[in-house]
């Protein structure tokens, strides 16, 4: 936790400073699809169909700030992401025959909030090819609606973007692919400025 800590007061010194300079900021939003927590929820499984096991749906959503540092190709920042994954039991017939209605079984929210550093392998005036590493916590609320209980709980949180790709000049379109808590494909729009 203590390393948490550090990485944080890191990114938000050097949000501090960069204030005072006239360096590039870039801002990104995204949606995102195959959440650590989703993929904890749904037994791993990223790529199945809703059609097929609709008990389980995701919504991710997050969001950017970083921070061009001296040397171009290094990024500092801190992102946040909020992920929703809701478990429905689904209709079918129960021991007496009967139909049984699907209902909602349980709903897991988290809140997401970590430091990151960014990596530009390739560097051009319209596009570029970066990595990232983030690591940070999570307020996760876990209820469940059969017996009407809610548990808290902060949790570490991490997210390895492996491939990154940003199209653009001051507003761009990107996509990552990565393993965490933005998820395995993100999608977005990045505003520098």
């Amino acid at each position: 936790m203590k390393i948490v800590f550090a990485l944080l007061a890191l990114s938000l010194f050097s949000l501090a400073h960069a204030q005072n300079s006239a360096k590039r900021w870039d801002a990104r939003l995204a949606i995102g699809g195959g959440t650590y927590p989703y993929l904890q929820d749904n037994g791993g499984h990223f790529l199945q169909l809703s059609i097929f096991a609709p008990e389980y749906v995701e919504t991710a959503y997050n969001g950017e700030v970083l921070y061009q540092t001296n040397n171009k190709k290094i990024k500092v920042g801190l992102a946040i992401a909020y992920t929703k994954v809701q478990q429905y039991h689904l209709s079918g017939f129960n021991w007496s025959g009967a139909s049984d209605p699907a209902y909602l079984l349980a709903t897991r929210k988290i809140a997401v909030l970590m430091p990151a550093f960014n990596y530009t392998y390739l560097l051009r005036k319209k596009s570029q090819v970066y990595s990232e590493v983030c690591l940070g916590t999570a307020i996760v609320k876990y209820e469940t609606y059969k017996t009407g209980t809610a548990e808290h709980s902060v949790d570490p949180a991490f997210q390895c973007t492996f491939l990154g790709y940003r199209l653009g000049t001051k507003i761009g379109l990107f996509t990552e692919v990565g393993y965490g808590y933005k998820g395995i494909l993100q999608l977005g729009v990045s505003g520098k400025f």
